[in-house]
């Protein structure tokens, strides 16, 4: 089972699990006030440029909850070659 699998586990702690993070990527971090907002998408910005291809397509191999952020980090930095991939998982 995919949620076993420690690399999987160490990038949901990595990149999903920061302040649910999961669960506010969507119309939620449109509604943030400024001062829950600003931190949020800097952090998100910045995992965006850490995160690497490989971990990217991990995520994308997991739940929602990993695909969904995979596709924000992919989209904040930009990595239009995982738009397809990402695309055909609708």
């Amino acid at each position: 089972m995919i949620r076993h699998d420690p690399e999987i586990q160490d990038l949901f702690r990595r990149y999903c699990a920061p302040a649910r993070r999961y669960l506010k990527l969507g119309g939620a971090v449109l509604r943030m006030p400024p001062e829950e907002y600003e931190p949020f998408v800097h952090a998100l910005a910045a995992d965006a440029k850490a995160v690497s291809d490989t971990e990217l397509t991990t995520l994308v191999e997991g739940s929602w909850r990993e695909r969904r952020t995979a596709a924000w980090l992919a989209a904040v930095s930009r990595r239009d070659h995982f738009r397809e991939r990402l695309g055909a998982l609708r």
